[in-house]
């Protein structure tokens, strides 16, 4: 059974925020053997 994780990035201080810090929680999960969904 593969490892699963479901996250939500939201940034008060603006959009590019937000998608930089869902690129990198991505890219860190993956590393780590996640199967990961953000949104």
């Amino acid at each position: 059974m593969s490892k699963k994780l479901i996250a939500l990035c939201a940034c008060p201080m603006g959009l590019a925020h937000t998608f930089m810090a869902a690129q990198a929680l991505e890219e860190a999960a993956v590393e780590a053997g996640y199967e990961v969904k953000i949104e």
